[in-house]
């Protein structure tokens, strides 16, 4: 199984706070997926 396809089923929040499939955002090319963390 690849990185991808494991990452697929999940959801992520846009911008705006709504749900979005995370593969949605690598439909159209290569996506670069960065996890920050927010002490404060």
């Amino acid at each position: 199984m690849s990185s991808s396809s494991a990452l697929a089923g999940l959801t992520v929040l846009d911008e705006q706070g709504h749900t979005v499939p995370l593969a949605a955002l690598w439909a159209g090319g290569p996506c670069a997926l960065v996890f920050v963390r927010h002490f404060g």
